[in-house]
């Protein structure tokens, strides 16, 4: 995803000034955000639970580490297998090997950004051979599961059709999961189209991969978070809510846990709180600036989070020049985050402390340097006034 030096720029001044595009992006997002303050009714005090879900993610992260240990310990009480990667290497490393230990044809995978960073949907040619030198087949998982069921017969139920059933191929199903649950070892999936129902109701292998961030301290937490995120991913009230306690009998469960420069990030000293993000979309929807260009544009993570995100997460998706760049510094952004994110101070700080190419120092130096012996003249022209004056 490389894009132009210019091209961000260029258009987003482009469509910004255009009255039409405007009025058909307000026109557009209008009805999910009357949608989403309905949905927020149900909170007797919204700014209350907005300030415990900010809470709740900044004592998380302060204790990043301890959480992540005690996970662990839970989760593999559980049953589960947990592996932790990195990098996107790392991660696709494990999952050659599970596909070698299970000796499966076809690897299923769900739509989620986490799994782009990983390059998974890349995957036909490094990923193409099976144990036994055969070419393997890949599938989304709405596809997937929907050659499972066969179509409705046109027959009436007196001349029932001679198959009911498709053939359940051998497949690593590969997902993520939103939250994982420190105290307990529980993996939560909020699944607002079936999909998640659907691929648990299968028997083969489950793989999750998920941010070493997205952990909560305790079970109790996740009916909070879980509305909130849903609500503004969604704009929608009720949403079914999974909790995976570990594997099925005959479905094995493995967590890849990513690395991938989280950890980089939560050891800055001024952009570690963009780890509070729980991926809702709220920064997004709320940017002047983010409806007017094309999501290429954007890198991996979109948005005024994913400004923060990529150079840490999606180096090679990074956009450039970016919203750091272009941000009007509204405060748009961190006025509708329901975790708390002073986006508007991350971009400011990422804008002012980030490493310049040499000429843009020399770009920003010669028009001073041009104008020193102005000032030289200036100055000595007032120190002689001054000494006059004395006099």
């Amino acid at each position: 995803m490389s894009v132009s030096e210019n091209h961000f720029s260029q258009k987003s001044q482009e469509w910004s000034t255009s009255f039409r595009l405007r009025q058909h992006l307000q026109a557009s997002w209008q009805p999910h955000i009357q949608q989403q303050n309905l949905a927020l009714n149900q909170f007797q005090d919204w700014e209350l639970a907005q300030s415990r879900a900010a809470y709740l993610r900044a004592e998380t992260l302060q204790n990043l580490a301890q959480q992540l240990e005690t996970f662990e310990t839970n989760f593999k009480k559980q049953g589960g297998d947990l592996l932790w990667a990195s990098n996107a290497e790392a991660a696709q490393a494990h999952l050659r090997q599970l596909i070698r230990r299970y000796g499966l044809d076809t690897l299923a995978y769900s739509q989620a950004l986490i799994l782009l960073e990983i390059n998974l949907p890349e995957w036909e040619g490094s990923l193409a051979l099976s144990p036994t030198g055969q070419p393997k087949g890949q599938a989304l998982l709405p596809a997937w599961l929907a050659q499972l069921a066969p179509p409705l017969p046109e027959e009436t139920l007196e001349d029932p059709p001679p198959h009911t059933g498709a053939a359940i191929p051998s497949v690593l199903r590969v997902t993520s999961a939103d939250f994982m649950v420190a105290d307990t070892g529980v993996l939560v999936m909020i699944d607002a189209d079936g999909t998640h129902t659907a691929l648990l109701s299968q028997s083969q292998p489950l793989v999750v991969v998920m941010g070493l961030e997205q952990v909560l301290a305790r079970l109790e937490d996740v009916e909070l978070m879980a509305s909130i995120k849903h609500i503004h991913r969604e704009a929608k009230p009720h949403f079914a809510q999974l909790l995976l306690a570990g594997p099925a009998p005959t479905s094995p469960l493995h967590l890849i846990l990513l690395d991938n420069g989280r950890s980089q990030l939560w050891r800055h000293p001024y952009l570690h709180e963009a780890l509070q993000c729980i991926g809702c979309g709220a920064c997004s929807r709320a940017c002047p600036l983010v409806p007017l260009t094309a999501a290429s544009d954007q890198g991996l993570y979109p948005g005024p989070i994913g400004a923060i995100l990529n150079p840490f997460l999606a180096k090679a998706r990074v956009a450039k020049p970016s919203l750091i760049d272009t941000s009007p510094l509204c405060g748009a952004c961190s006025s509708a985050c329901p975790v708390g994110i002073d986006l508007q101070n991350l971009l400011h700080q990422q804008r002012v402390h980030r490493p310049r190419p040499f000429w843009q120092k020399v770009k920003t130096w010669w028009p001073f340097r041009n104008r020193l012996p102005f000032l030289k003249a200036v100055q000595k022209f007032a120190a002689v006034q001054g000494a006059v004056r004395k006099r």
